[in-house]
């Protein structure tokens, strides 16, 4: 969780990551998306949300479920987890 009644390590997670996935939000919290030039890739079922907040690498018009649904196979698992490791630790910390 992140946002005004987040936690500091969903703020941290935030700034540190590569990619952000919103699937059918604009978060309305600007100062809470990374800083550090991360993609960010939005699905919402109303296009006129789309970057709406902040700048998108790109925007999906569609239903979320669907969208996960179709989505989900091509994800390939990695045993890479450095950055899920350090974001547990950092909330585990509070």
């Amino acid at each position: 969780m992140t946002g005004l009644i987040g936690f500091s390590s969903g703020y941290y997670a935030m700034n540190d990551c590569d990619l952000v996935l919103m699937l059918g939000t604009d978060f309305p919290h600007r100062q809470f998306y990374p800083q550090l030039g991360a993609k960010i890739v939005q699905v919402d079922i109303r296009p006129e949300q789309l970057g709406r907040r902040a700048p998108i690498t790109r925007g999906f018009v569609g239903d979320i479920a669907a969208t996960i649904e179709a989505v989900i196979p091509l994800v390939n698992t990695r045993s890479e987890d450095r950055f899920l490791r350090q974001a547990l630790a950092h909330y585990a910390g509070f």
